[in-house]
């Protein structure tokens, strides 16, 4: 780089004028030294330049917000503005709008308080500051989103006898939810608390709301005929805002879907488990009863024609409660119990009806499947003769311990 810094001497030796000679040159490295400033490490990022700090790309903004934002070597009357665009920031001066303007001085860190309610909601705002009157330089945002508006709830429905899904218009903040703003109340039932509520996380407008076993009457769910009603702040959306007004009531849509076996249940915990040689506990989903006949199972052998291996009727629920586990009383086995013990079968029920009234079919040809993969065990366990052989032998002594273990 060519430069001399001199200054031009009268006849007496003075500096009569100081001057700065840059080359053609010198002019290139200083324009490849400004491209390399804001890399190096450590090194300061020269002016003049404006940087928005808020709002950030993809934030969501409600209500009162600050613009932020930082400058070096600008100074005087800053103006603050907004617009918007589809996936960039408009270039047309005539597209943004006022929000205010700032005095500021050389360099720093400035605020502008901005009334979001006073635009439309959307997703494609942005932000720009820059000097007044002039158009260099210019800080502007990425894109975000405004939202004012409170979610609210769109449908509800039974799910089963303890559940309600609540739609609601607009995703929720699944890591904020109170429970105890969702009660059920209609002319057939007192006011009734939920014990727990969750915004689904595969699907984040859904709220299932559950209620205790035995809370809610089956005239209830049949028929639709109660109102939910949801607190204010319940639930908030993703930008924050909360459910409003004070309570939103609403009609829950009836139960009108048939029981199924329970799969929330480990594999371990079959929903079909053997407690006695001739009765097994079948578990579904909710509470079930008898419908207009005998409530009847049958275990079919898993081959390719299926016949029938055991077959009989539900005699009760094995927990008078909850109601959701029925004992199957085997009173036909066509088949010996070592075929049994080692075979895998699949059970089905019929005639068992939830607490709205929706069966599980009506005879053997539609009764549902609730499971596949039970190996049935009608054999008790017994005891063989067992001979142990102990190492060191026993030497004057009349007795000793030792563990035996079964699989069975």
């Amino acid at each position: 780089m060519i430069v001399s810094r001199g200054g031009l001497l009268n006849q007496k030796g003075n500096i009569r004028k100081r001057m700065l000679v840059v080359g053609i040159t010198g002019l290139l490295a200083i324009a490849f030294t400004a491209l390399l400033l804001p890399t190096m490490a450590g090194a300061a990022v020269k002016g003049p330049y404006i940087n928005i700090l808020a709002p950030g790309a993809g934030s969501i903004w409600r209500g009162t917000k600050e613009i932020t934002w930082e400058q070096v070597d600008v100074s005087g009357e800053m103006t603050i503005e907004w617009a918007t665009g589809d996936t960039a920031a408009p270039t047309d001066p005539a597209a943004w709008t006022l929000i205010a303007t700032r005095s500021t001085a050389t360099a720093g860190t400035y605020s502008c308080s901005w009334d979001t309610t006073s635009v439309s909601d959307g997703t494609n705002y942005f932000v720009r500051v820059r000097p007044t009157g002039e158009y260099t330089p210019i800080g502007t945002s990425g894109q975000f989103t405004i939202d004012n508006t409170p979610p609210q709830p769109a449908s509800a429905e039974f799910m089963n006898d303890t559940q309600v899904n609540i739609t609601f218009n607009e995703n929720l903040n699944t890591s904020y939810i109170d429970s105890t703003r969702f009660a059920l109340s209609s002319s057939s039932v007192s006011h009734i608390s939920s014990s727990s509520a969750a915004v689904s996380t595969s699907n984040m407008q859904v709220v299932t709301v559950t209620f205790d076993k035995g809370t809610i009457p089956a005239s209830v769910q049949a028929n639709g005929d109660n109102c939910l009603i949801i607190a204010y702040d319940a639930v908030r959306d993703l930008a924050g805002n909360p459910l409003t007004p004070a309570t939103v009531s609403m009609w829950v849509t009836g139960d009108s879907t048939t029981p199924v076996v329970d799969t929330s249940q480990s594999s371990v915990d079959s929903p079909v488990n053997q407690i006695t040689g001739t009765q097994v506990v079948i578990t579904l989903n909710e509470a079930v009863s008898e419908a207009q006949t005998a409530a009847s199972f049958a275990i079919y052998t898993k081959e390719t024609s299926p016949v029938i291996a055991a077959s009989g009727t539900l005699v009760g629920a094995s927990d008078a409660t909850n109601a959701d586990k029925w004992i199957a009383s085997m009173s036909t086995v066509s088949v010996s119990s070592g075929v049994f013990c080692s075979s895998i079968y699949t059970v089905k029920v019929w005639n068992l009806e939830d607490r709205a009234g929706n069966a599980i079919a009506t005879d053997v040809t539609t009764a549902i499947t609730i499971s596949t993969n039970y190996i049935v065990d009608a054999s008790a366990p017994t005891s063989v003769n067992i001979t142990p052989v102990l190492s060191p032998p026993i030497i004057s002594q009349s007795t000793a311990q030792f563990t035996i273990s079964a699989s069975d």
